[in-house]
């Protein structure tokens, strides 16, 4: 099984990315710093939420990161998504949702 799925997005360079490769951090793309690679079932379904309500507001590079996110449950990235602590915690910071 690979640890890429396409879909159609701009990355946070501007560049056209369109995979979601789930061995890097599921937010940022990137290669560089630790990753939690056993986050709590919980926090896939809080993660998708902030950043589809962060999206709707134009917040940032969240409406890229729903884009290439948007076909994918809470259940479809248990055991797949890993991220940095910084970029979860980024985006389920409840003082910048809803706020863009």
């Amino acid at each position: 099984m690979s640890n890429t799925i396409s879909s159609l997005d701009t990355s946070f360079n501007g560049s056209l990315l369109t995979e979601t490769d789930f061995s890097l951090c599921v937010k940022c793309q990137g290669t560089v710093g630790t990753l939690v690679t056993s986050p709590q079932p919980e926090s896939y379904e809080k993660f998708l939420e902030a950043v589809r309500q962060r999206a709707e507001v134009d917040d940032g590079d969240f409406p890229a990161i729903s884009r290439r996110l948007h076909q994918y449950t809470a259940a479809d990235l248990v055991g797949k998504a890993k991220w940095h602590s910084c970029c979860y915690k980024d985006s389920v910071n409840s003082s910048k949702i809803g706020y863009g």
